[in-house]
């Protein structure tokens, strides 16, 4: 078998065991606790030591995005959503804005996306545990689909402080909003996801949302090949 038949194969056994964990058309979904997958080197360990430093800076920022008031999205806030994962991680989700299901559980990108979400990092080898998912801003938006750019300027601060105290090796960008939060604000329409960018050093690729895919089923695919590429860049392989 040639180099090229054989990785044609592996591209093709690697993306039909992504539509059956995030549940494809025509694909059973699956519990990923009951996939075997492989991995040329181990992500940081959810349990893995942290240093002290490190976890008491980003305690600090959760509590201070806890008692926030400098937009208006504060007046209604029932509870902030900060982030979920190994502070650790050399991985870094960075999501769209949380909406009140996100508010309710206390963690970004929570319930259907959020399912899907954990279905996408494992498909990837990995697991929730061991990347690190935070949010553009920190307060439920009325609508989720609406991003409101005081909201966006107010928390991010909160964000950079968030990047640079877990120090990933690569962010992933979860939407258009995200995307632009990180700095790709001047792609043009449909440009945004699939290509290398940076943040403060720190590679960024950004891609569509666990909810556009929620919407948009035929978006898995450049998803999958987005998600690929980071796997590739951190040395993973399926």
């Amino acid at each position: 078998m040639s180099d090229d038949t054989e990785a044609l194969r592996r591209a093709l056994v690697a993306y039909a065991e992504w539509e059956t964990l995030i549940g494809g058309d025509g694909w059973p979904a699956v519990d990923p606790a009951s996939r075997t997958l492989r991995s040329a080197a181990r992500l940081g360990a959810p349990d893995a030591e942290v240093p002290a430093d490190r976890r008491k800076t980003l305690l600090a920022l959760a509590e201070q995005a806890a008692s926030c008031t400098r937009c208006a999205l504060h007046a209604g806030r029932g509870s902030s959503v900060f982030a979920r994962g190994d502070e650790g991680a050399r991985v870094v989700f960075v999501g769209p804005a949380p909406g009140r299901a996100e508010e309710a559980s206390g963690a970004p990108i929570a319930g259907e996306a959020g399912a899907l979400l954990d279905r996408m990092i494992t498909a990837m080898g990995l697991t929730p545990e061991s990347v690190y998912i935070c949010s553009v801003v920190k307060c439920a938006l009325p609508d989720p689909h609406a991003l409101v750019a005081e909201a966006r300027e107010a928390c991010a601060p909160f964000l950079a402080a968030q990047l640079e105290a877990v120090g990933p090796e690569v962010i992933v960008a979860l939407g258009e909003d995200a995307a632009q939060a990180l700095g790709d604000a001047s792609a043009g329409p449909g440009a945004w996801r699939g290509a290398w960018t940076e943040w403060r050093g720190i590679p960024v690729m950004a891609t569509h949302a666990p909810s556009e895919v929620i919407e948009t089923p035929a978006l898995r695919r450049p998803v999958w090949d987005d998600l690929q590429a980071v796997m590739a860049h951190l040395g993973l392989r399926r």
